[in-house]
């Protein structure tokens, strides 16, 4: 019992710390390859309760939850939070969006699943543009500390537990170009729902 009620303590706690949730928004592409520039980003089953972010016509509404009194990492850019995403289910289940990783692959997959998200995510103020802010520079040797925002995002065919589809990922590091052929890169933006 006394593992229950700490349990629940615990939990209360780390479910409170994102307490401020936007408005709903959709997120938009924009990219110089036509076959993805004004695409949408929705949500594609790929397991029990997980979802990866497909790109189509349409986009679903997220939401963006930041902690009450957070100050941005850098001027022009909301403090930092996770993108969220109700499973429509009876009741619905709160999802929020996290990186998966292959050791084979340069990128990283988003994932939207029950429990706690841990991929922190920032929009520009001017143009609601989807960014990760950085702190951290090892492209030189010792690294060194750098607060600068990235905006790494690229449409490609995965493979993610047998499911195929064309999905919104991250890829890693400072590398010029993702490995996986089938990448086109483009830019992500926060489009507020109406």
């Amino acid at each position: 019992m006394k593992f229950i009620a700490a349990a629940s303590l615990a939990l209360a706690g780390i479910a409170t710390a994102q307490n401020v949730q936007s408005k709903p928004f959709k997120l938009v592409l924009s990219s110089d390859d036509a076959k993805w520039n004004g695409k949408g980003v929705s949500a594609c089953h790929v397991g029990a309760a997980i979802e990866s972010l497909c790109i189509g016509d349409h986009s679903i509404d997220f939401t963006f939850n930041t902690t009450e009194g957070a100050q941005p990492a850098m001027d022009g850019y909301s403090p930092s939070g996770l993108i969220t995403w109700s499973l429509p289910a009876s009741p619905p289940i709160p999802e929020a969006m996290s990186f998966t990783y292959q050791p084979s692959s340069d990128l990283a997959l988003p994932l939207f699943e029950p429990g706690y998200g841990t991929t922190y995510v920032s929009f520009r103020d001017s143009d609601g543009q989807l960014n990760i802010i950085s702190y951290l520079d090892d492209t030189v040797s010792p690294a060194v500390y750098k607060t600068e925002a990235l905006s790494q995002w690229y449409v490609c065919l995965n493979n993610y537990s047998g499911y195929q589809y064309n999905n919104l990922n991250w890829l890693m590091g400072k590398n010029t170009k993702p490995q996986n052929p089938s990448c086109s890169a483009v830019t992500v933006n926060r489009v507020w729902s109406e």
